[in-house]
């Protein structure tokens, strides 16, 4: 997975200069890329995982995700900025989920299923700015996986309380070296993984654009369909439910940080991040 973006996001970058820049870097390297702005960018152990308890409203209502006029607002703006109709296809459905890195940290995020492609892009609901996104074509996923998340035997951290799906694409980037993996910054690994964000545990309104089990099956949709319409395709992807595993032992920081729900744009008793 190819980084495109040289220089760090910063807030100038007007809406312009990144569709500009989008479109010129798409032709170096149109299926699987990040980009920022300016150039468009359970465990093993015998404890089982324990769901979080229901969200109350009040408490539902400290995430800026679940309010639906900013979610419009970040559709509109997302659709319009981010996919470009020949290498996404159609717009076809929003989520806003987990992403789990390889060191296991959690990111929010805003994902697109379109038909010709998924995009995880990384949106504040608090400045509504996006900074970066990783688009990664249907025809170049080599593996999707669905299953529970499987720490070493000896590691520290706790079960995941959901599902998670794991897409590769090794199949273009090839496969990540050992510096990669051990690189808590690389953003160049061919994989990306989800889960269900919090808001999926509210006990009130519509919570299937939050939740692991319904991204997987609108995934499978899509993949499906793509097969009906490109029936002589080189390669489809490998589907399998298995466990994900994730070679982290200790990942304190990863605990601190996703147990404080800090990845998550939320109102903090005042304080907004």
């Amino acid at each position: 997975m190819e980084n495109s973006g040289e220089n760090p996001p910063t807030l100038e970058t007007t809406p312009a200069e990144a569709q500009v820049d989008i479109s010129d870097q798409a032709e170096e390297n149109p299926e699987v890329e990040i980009k920022t702005p300016q150039s468009v960018s359970a465990s093993d152990s015998s404890n089982a995982p324990v769901k979080p308890m229901k969200l109350k409203p009040v408490d539902a209502d400290h995430y800026f995700a679940n309010n639906d006029d900013r979610i419009a607002r970040a559709k509109s703006q997302l659709v319009e900025e981010c996919i470009l109709p020949d290498l996404d296809g159609d717009f076809e459905q929003l989520f806003i989920l987990t992403e789990i890195d390889h060191w296991n940290h959690d990111r929010e995020r805003v994902v697109f299923i379109c038909s010709k492609s998924i995009l995880s892009i990384n949106y504040s609901f608090i400045t509504e700015k996006w900074t970066e996104l990783t688009r990664i074509g249907i025809k170049c996923i080599s593996t999707l996986e669905y299953g529970e998340m499987i720490y070493p035997s000896k590691s520290l951290l706790w079960p995941r309380p959901y599902k998670c799906q794991k897409l590769t694409f090794e199949r273009l980037t090839g496969e990540a070296t050992t510096a990669e993996i051990w690189n808590p910054f690389s953003r160049n690994l061919p994989w990306i993984i989800f889960t269900s964000h919090p808001l999926v545990e509210k006990i009130s309104g519509d919570t299937s654009k939050y939740d692991i089990e319904h991204f997987e099956g609108e995934v499978m949709r899509v993949l499906e369909q793509y097969k009906n319409d490109n029936p002589d395709a080189p390669h489809f992807p490998n589907v399998k439910e298995a466990g994900i595993e994730m070679n982290v032992r200790i990942g304190f920081t990863s605990t601190v940080a996703n147990q404080s729900k800090l990845a998550y744009a939320k109102d903090r008793g005042g304080v907004h991040f």
